[in-house]
């Protein structure tokens, strides 16, 4: 696994074998009323999209809710990044945006 930091975007790319998923994340300095906005990459036009931007916004903040939870402190989000062929299952992304923020955390303590 491999953690980008190019605040305010972070990135966590994850690859296993067959496997690849690769999540960035915007910061927000603060709440926001708006959802996320979503950036799907397209790395190659020939592959399928195999991920839906909806559920990737779902499994994403439901994600952050955890790390929010777990980390106590408050991490608000601006974009989504993330690459429309990359693997299913979609709910790998929830594990993805928490430990994006696990990383963040621990740097800034």
């Amino acid at each position: 696994m491999q953690f980008i930091d190019t605040a305010p975007l972070y990135k966590l790319i994850r690859i296993t074998g067959p496997g690849h998923n690769l999540l960035g994340l915007w910061l927000a300095s603060g709440p926001t009323e708006r959802e996320p906005e979503v950036d799907a990459v397209v790395l190659n036009p020939n592959e399928p999209v195999r991920l839906n931007a909806r559920e990737i916004v779902e499994q994403v903040m439901r994600g952050v809710t955890d790390a929010c939870r777990e980390l106590n402190q408050p991490y608000y989000i601006d974009k989504i990044q993330y690459v429309t062929g990359d693997t299913p299952p979609v709910e790998i992304y929830r594990w993805l945006a928490a430990e994006i923020l696990r990383r963040v955390h621990a740097a800034r303590s």
